[in-house]
């Protein structure tokens, strides 16, 4: 399946990673936060579940992409390194176990991370 917005995504990421200390490491709120607000997927929230584990995290955010029916995760590869740096799952896996939806929140480092995502599409286009 071909998602239009991936190279969004990878800019996100690299946005991310430059902006947030330890990225990605206790950085899924506010890596989903800034997918909602650039690429307007839901935020939703539950459990990270390894496969053939019983160990759980709970706590974990994540975005929907209704209209594919995709889980969109920029930071899976917190979990291990063997996960992808942007994980797009189908809605019925078994890895993410959605429990609730989020609401959108504003925060200073979300904002940072705007702001230094649109510098780099600004560098880019110069």
């Amino acid at each position: 399946m071909t998602i239009d917005y991936y190279p969004e995504l990878e800019e996100i990421r690299g946005a991310l990673e430059t902006t947030v200390h330890n990225f990605p490491y206790s950085s899924c709120y506010i890596a989903a936060h800034v997918v909602q607000k650039i690429l307007g997927l839901q935020l939703v929230g539950g459990r990270y579940i390894p496969t053939g584990s019983n160990w759980q995290s709970f706590g974990h955010a994540w975005n929907y992409d209704s209209q594919r029916g995709l889980y969109i995760d920029l930071t899976q590869d917190q979990f291990s390194a063997d996960r992808p740096k942007i994980g797009i799952l189908p809605d019925s896996t078994d890895i993410l176990q959605k429990m609730w939806t989020l609401s959108p929140l504003s925060s200073p480092v979300i904002d940072q991370v705007i702001t230094k995502l649109s510098s780099m599409r600004q560098a880019r286009t110069i």
